[in-house]
């Protein structure tokens, strides 16, 4: 956010997107090898592809379209989709629990 405010938008997607790869390395690696794959046609198989394999595509996509300076806008919108699909993961649960309850 830093590197945002500062002006710096290359730094900032390359630093957005080596967080996205360090989730994924810390969090994503270690479930698969305890679990396993569960990519199941339902709610959990989809956030499961997403998680494992479509967050570290589009970060490292992104932080190779800003190394060889190219397409920065595109770079902006593939390191904030991983983002962008956790919110709304977020907000779809709240609107279940307001409707349905616990």
């Amino acid at each position: 956010m830093i590197f945002a405010a500062l002006g710096n938008v290359r730094r900032a997607i390359l630093a957005l997107a080596a967080l996205v790869l360090t989730t994924w390395l810390l969090d994503g690696l270690p479930s698969i090898v305890i679990h396993g794959l569960r990519l199941k046609p339902d709610y959990g198989g989809l956030e499961e592809f997403v998680l494992y394999f479509f967050a570290p595509a589009t970060a490292v996509a992104a932080a190779l379209l800003v190394l060889k300076d190219r397409r920065l806008p595109l770079a902006r919108v593939l390191v904030c989709l991983p983002a962008l699909f956790k919110w709304t993961v977020g907000v779809i649960c709240i609107v279940a629990i307001l409707i349905y309850g616990f």
